[in-house]
Protein backbone atom coordinates (compact mmCIF):
# COMPACT_ATOMS: atom_id res chain seq x y z
CA UNK A 1 0.00 0.00 0.00
CA UNK A 2 2.83 2.39 0.77
CA UNK A 3 4.39 1.66 -2.63
CA UNK A 4 1.06 2.28 -4.40
CA UNK A 5 0.60 5.59 -2.57
CA UNK A 6 4.12 6.64 -3.54
CA UNK A 7 3.53 5.88 -7.24
CA UNK A 8 0.19 7.70 -7.14
CA UNK A 9 1.84 10.78 -5.61
CA UNK A 10 4.26 10.88 -8.55
CA UNK A 11 1.73 10.27 -11.37
CA UNK A 12 -0.84 12.87 -10.30
CA UNK A 13 1.54 15.93 -10.53
CA UNK A 14 2.82 14.76 -13.94
CA UNK A 15 -0.72 14.45 -15.27
CA UNK A 16 -1.56 17.93 -14.03
CA UNK A 17 1.51 19.34 -15.68
CA UNK A 18 0.59 17.66 -18.98
CA UNK A 19 -2.92 19.08 -18.74
CA UNK A 20 -1.43 22.55 -18.29
CA UNK A 21 0.62 22.13 -21.54
CA UNK A 22 4.01 21.70 -19.86
CA UNK A 23 6.23 19.28 -21.75
CA UNK A 24 9.70 18.19 -20.84
CA UNK A 25 12.46 19.94 -22.78
CA UNK A 26 14.02 16.56 -23.48
CA UNK A 27 10.95 15.47 -25.46
CA UNK A 28 10.45 18.65 -27.51
CA UNK A 29 11.67 18.64 -31.12
CA UNK A 30 12.12 22.02 -32.89
CA UNK A 31 9.82 22.60 -35.86
CA UNK A 32 11.99 23.26 -38.94
CA UNK A 33 11.56 26.72 -40.48
CA UNK A 34 10.73 27.11 -44.16
CA UNK A 35 13.74 27.99 -46.25
CA UNK A 36 13.66 31.45 -47.88
CA UNK A 37 12.87 31.62 -51.56
CA UNK A 38 15.91 30.98 -53.72
CA UNK A 39 16.44 33.05 -56.85
CA UNK A 40 17.74 31.79 -60.18
CA UNK A 41 21.18 33.20 -59.25
CA UNK A 42 21.24 31.01 -56.11
CA UNK A 43 20.95 34.10 -53.89
CA UNK A 44 18.31 34.16 -51.20
CA UNK A 45 15.72 36.87 -51.68
CA UNK A 46 14.18 38.20 -48.44
CA UNK A 47 11.05 39.22 -50.34
CA UNK A 48 9.36 36.38 -52.16
CA UNK A 49 7.76 38.47 -54.93
CA UNK A 50 7.18 42.01 -56.19
CA UNK A 51 3.84 41.15 -57.77
CA UNK A 52 1.16 43.60 -56.69
CA UNK A 53 3.70 46.10 -55.35
CA UNK A 54 4.89 49.53 -56.49
CA UNK A 55 8.63 50.01 -56.88
CA UNK A 56 10.71 53.11 -57.70
CA UNK A 57 13.54 52.76 -60.22
CA UNK A 58 15.64 54.64 -62.78
CA UNK A 59 17.31 53.70 -66.06
CA UNK A 60 17.00 53.61 -69.85
CA UNK A 61 19.98 55.78 -70.81
CA UNK A 62 20.20 55.94 -74.62
CA UNK A 63 21.93 57.48 -77.63
CA UNK A 64 20.69 57.19 -81.21
CA UNK A 65 20.73 58.46 -84.78
CA UNK A 66 18.10 58.71 -87.51
CA UNK A 67 16.31 60.70 -90.19
CA UNK A 68 13.24 62.92 -90.64
CA UNK A 69 11.02 63.96 -93.52
CA UNK A 70 11.08 67.57 -94.79
CA UNK A 71 7.92 68.41 -96.72
CA UNK A 72 7.60 71.30 -99.17
CA UNK A 73 11.29 71.56 -100.08
CA UNK A 74 13.53 69.99 -102.71
CA UNK A 75 16.14 69.31 -100.05
CA UNK A 76 16.15 66.90 -97.12
CA UNK A 77 17.28 66.64 -93.52
CA UNK A 78 20.81 65.28 -93.28
CA UNK A 79 20.39 63.38 -90.00
CA UNK A 80 19.06 63.37 -86.44
CA UNK A 81 21.01 62.50 -83.34
CA UNK A 82 19.78 62.36 -79.77
CA UNK A 83 20.89 61.49 -76.26
CA UNK A 84 18.87 61.20 -73.10
CA UNK A 85 17.51 59.15 -70.22
CA UNK A 86 13.97 57.87 -70.59
CA UNK A 87 13.36 57.11 -66.90
CA UNK A 88 15.37 59.46 -64.72
CA UNK A 89 12.81 58.62 -62.04
CA UNK A 90 9.90 56.20 -62.40
CA UNK A 91 7.43 54.09 -60.45
CA UNK A 92 6.54 50.61 -61.69
CA UNK A 93 3.81 48.12 -60.80
CA UNK A 94 4.22 44.38 -61.39
CA UNK A 95 0.90 42.69 -62.06
CA UNK A 96 2.74 39.48 -63.04
CA UNK A 97 6.15 38.16 -62.09
CA UNK A 98 7.56 39.02 -65.52
CA UNK A 99 5.38 42.00 -66.52
CA UNK A 100 5.72 45.59 -65.31
CA UNK A 101 3.81 48.77 -66.13
CA UNK A 102 5.58 52.02 -65.26
CA UNK A 103 5.22 55.79 -65.47
CA UNK A 104 8.32 57.94 -65.40
CA UNK A 105 9.97 61.24 -66.19
CA UNK A 106 13.13 61.73 -68.23
CA UNK A 107 14.96 64.10 -70.56
CA UNK A 108 16.17 64.19 -74.15
CA UNK A 109 18.29 66.39 -76.39
CA UNK A 110 17.45 65.90 -80.07
CA UNK A 111 19.36 67.65 -82.86
CA UNK A 112 18.07 68.01 -86.43
CA UNK A 113 20.85 68.70 -88.97
CA UNK A 114 19.89 70.28 -92.30
CA UNK A 115 21.33 69.30 -95.65
CA UNK A 116 24.72 70.85 -96.43
CA UNK A 117 24.60 74.24 -98.15
CA UNK A 118 21.35 75.39 -96.49
CA UNK A 119 20.51 77.06 -93.21
CA UNK A 120 17.52 77.96 -91.08
CA UNK A 121 16.30 81.56 -90.84
CA UNK A 122 13.81 83.40 -88.65
CA UNK A 123 11.55 86.05 -90.15
CA UNK A 124 8.52 88.06 -89.10
CA UNK A 125 6.41 86.63 -86.26
CA UNK A 126 9.34 84.28 -85.59
CA UNK A 127 8.41 82.12 -88.58
CA UNK A 128 11.20 79.70 -89.49
CA UNK A 129 12.41 79.40 -93.09
CA UNK A 130 15.21 77.73 -95.06
CA UNK A 131 17.67 79.51 -97.37
CA UNK A 132 20.98 78.61 -99.06
CA UNK A 133 24.27 79.79 -97.58
CA UNK A 134 26.08 82.56 -99.42
CA UNK A 135 28.54 81.42 -102.12
CA UNK A 136 32.17 81.17 -101.09
CA UNK A 137 31.50 79.82 -97.60
CA UNK A 138 32.83 76.45 -96.44
CA UNK A 139 32.13 74.05 -93.59
CA UNK A 140 28.52 75.18 -93.47
CA UNK A 141 26.06 73.60 -91.07
CA UNK A 142 22.64 74.38 -89.66
CA UNK A 143 21.02 72.50 -86.77
CA UNK A 144 17.87 72.67 -84.67
CA UNK A 145 18.40 71.84 -81.01
CA UNK A 146 15.34 70.58 -79.14
CA UNK A 147 15.32 69.98 -75.38
CA UNK A 148 12.55 67.74 -74.09
CA UNK A 149 11.14 66.60 -70.76
CA UNK A 150 9.70 63.12 -71.39
CA UNK A 151 6.89 61.25 -69.64
CA UNK A 152 6.95 57.59 -70.75
CA UNK A 153 4.17 55.11 -70.03
CA UNK A 154 6.03 51.82 -70.52
CA UNK A 155 5.06 48.15 -70.55
CA UNK A 156 8.01 45.80 -69.95
CA UNK A 157 7.81 42.04 -70.55
CA UNK A 158 10.65 39.73 -69.49
CA UNK A 159 11.46 36.57 -71.43
CA UNK A 160 14.02 33.74 -71.40
CA UNK A 161 15.31 34.69 -67.98
CA UNK A 162 17.60 37.60 -68.96
CA UNK A 163 15.70 39.20 -71.84
CA UNK A 164 13.12 41.98 -71.89
CA UNK A 165 10.90 43.65 -74.47
CA UNK A 166 9.43 47.12 -73.86
CA UNK A 167 6.79 49.29 -75.51
CA UNK A 168 6.14 52.90 -74.53
CA UNK A 169 3.94 55.86 -75.40
CA UNK A 170 5.95 59.00 -74.62
CA UNK A 171 4.50 62.45 -73.97
CA UNK A 172 7.16 65.07 -74.75
CA UNK A 173 7.20 68.59 -73.35
CA UNK A 174 9.46 70.51 -75.72
CA UNK A 175 10.68 73.05 -73.22
CA UNK A 176 13.33 74.79 -75.33
CA UNK A 177 14.27 75.04 -79.01
CA UNK A 178 16.90 76.94 -80.99
CA UNK A 179 18.85 76.71 -84.22
CA UNK A 180 22.56 77.18 -84.80
CA UNK A 181 24.16 78.26 -88.07
CA UNK A 182 27.90 77.91 -88.61
CA UNK A 183 30.18 78.60 -91.57
CA UNK A 184 33.77 79.43 -92.45
CA UNK A 185 35.09 82.12 -94.78
CA UNK A 186 38.82 81.95 -95.32
CA UNK A 187 40.34 81.54 -91.87
CA UNK A 188 37.35 83.05 -90.08
CA UNK A 189 34.67 80.79 -88.64
CA UNK A 190 31.35 82.28 -87.58
CA UNK A 191 28.52 80.78 -85.59
CA UNK A 192 25.17 82.15 -84.47
CA UNK A 193 22.44 80.78 -82.21
CA UNK A 194 18.80 81.86 -82.43
CA UNK A 195 16.00 81.00 -80.03
CA UNK A 196 12.83 79.50 -81.46
CA UNK A 197 9.34 80.20 -80.11
CA UNK A 198 7.10 78.68 -82.80
CA UNK A 199 7.86 75.03 -82.09
CA UNK A 200 5.22 72.63 -80.79
CA UNK A 201 5.30 72.59 -77.03
CA UNK A 202 3.77 69.10 -76.66
CA UNK A 203 4.28 66.09 -78.94
CA UNK A 204 3.80 62.33 -78.65
CA UNK A 205 6.31 59.60 -79.61
CA UNK A 206 6.20 55.81 -79.74
CA UNK A 207 9.15 53.74 -78.55
CA UNK A 208 10.07 50.04 -78.66
CA UNK A 209 13.15 48.37 -77.17
CA UNK A 210 14.60 44.91 -76.64
CA UNK A 211 17.43 44.04 -74.26
CA UNK A 212 19.53 41.22 -72.86
CA UNK A 213 21.14 41.60 -69.43
CA UNK A 214 20.05 45.27 -69.34
CA UNK A 215 21.85 46.21 -72.58
CA UNK A 216 19.71 46.65 -75.66
CA UNK A 217 18.60 48.58 -78.71
CA UNK A 218 15.65 50.92 -79.18
CA UNK A 219 13.57 52.47 -81.95
CA UNK A 220 11.75 55.80 -81.48
CA UNK A 221 9.19 57.26 -83.87
CA UNK A 222 8.08 60.93 -83.68
CA UNK A 223 5.28 61.51 -86.21
CA UNK A 224 4.42 65.11 -85.27
CA UNK A 225 6.03 68.18 -86.84
CA UNK A 226 8.64 70.12 -84.92
CA UNK A 227 7.02 73.48 -85.71
CA UNK A 228 3.45 74.68 -85.44
CA UNK A 229 1.38 74.79 -88.62
CA UNK A 230 2.44 77.61 -91.00
CA UNK A 231 5.23 78.59 -88.59
CA UNK A 232 8.09 76.66 -90.12
CA UNK A 233 9.11 73.78 -92.38
CA UNK A 234 7.27 70.49 -91.92
CA UNK A 235 9.94 68.41 -90.22
CA UNK A 236 8.08 65.28 -89.13
CA UNK A 237 7.99 61.47 -89.14
CA UNK A 238 11.36 61.43 -87.43
CA UNK A 239 12.81 58.08 -86.43
CA UNK A 240 15.86 57.26 -84.36
CA UNK A 241 17.63 53.99 -83.65
CA UNK A 242 20.37 53.33 -81.14
CA UNK A 243 21.69 51.78 -77.93
CA UNK A 244 19.91 51.73 -74.56
CA UNK A 245 21.36 50.76 -71.17
CA UNK A 246 19.71 49.69 -67.91
CA UNK A 247 16.60 48.60 -69.81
Amino acid sequence: MKLYALLLSLVIPLGAAAADGVVSADTVQATPKAAPKQTKNNDYDPEETDVGKFRFFFGNFYAGWGKAALDGYDISMRRIDEIGMLNTAAVGYKFRETTRLSLGVGFNHRRYTLMKGYHFTQGESDVIGIEPFQPGLSRCSSKINLWQIRFPLMLRQEFAGNGAFSLAAVLDWNCHASFTNASKEGDTRTSSKTGVSQHRKVTVDALAAVSWNYVGIYFNFAPMSVFKKDCGPEIKNAWTFGLMLLL
